[in-house]
């Protein structure tokens, strides 16, 4: 399996590696526990981006586990809320629809619970920004 580091985020697309995160930085969730960009996340939160901003222009979803995986196994699939919630804090520093709302759980084609916004409506948002 192959790792992505720092070092490969020139060959991908500005506005999927130019993060409004910082490494290290801690991130406080309203009504959950905080989560950090971690070095491993932060390596792989392009990889996530880019299959996330590749679906919005298709106009489709990944679930979870398609999530992790295009993102190097950033976590286990029923781990990624903290992941999809970092993706989330960017798209808003950058004044973007949320590209969290694009995932969605297998069996029901819907965002998991911890998703507490309108989906459907932010996943077409996410279609229009991105076509």
């Amino acid at each position: 399996m192959s790792v992505a580091s720092s070092s490969a985020r020139p060959s991908l697309a500005p506005e999927v590696c130019d993060f409004r995160l910082h490494q290290g930085e801690w991130l406080v969730r309203p009504g959950k526990k905080r989560t950090r960009v971690t070095p491993h996340r932060w390596d792989r939160l392009p990889l996530l981006r880019a299959a996330l901003i590749a679906a919005a222009r298709e106009r489709r979803t990944l679930t979870y586990a398609e999530a992790s995986q295009a993102a190097d196994r950033i976590a286990l699939p029923q781990g990624m809320g903290e992941v999809l919630d970092l993706i989330g804090e960017d798209c808003r520093r950058r004044g973007e629809p949320d590209l969290a709302a694009l995932v969605v759980e297998k069996a029901t084609r819907e965002v998991g619970h911890g998703f507490s916004e309108d989906a459907v409506r932010i996943r077409e948002a996410c279609y229009s920004h991105w076509a």
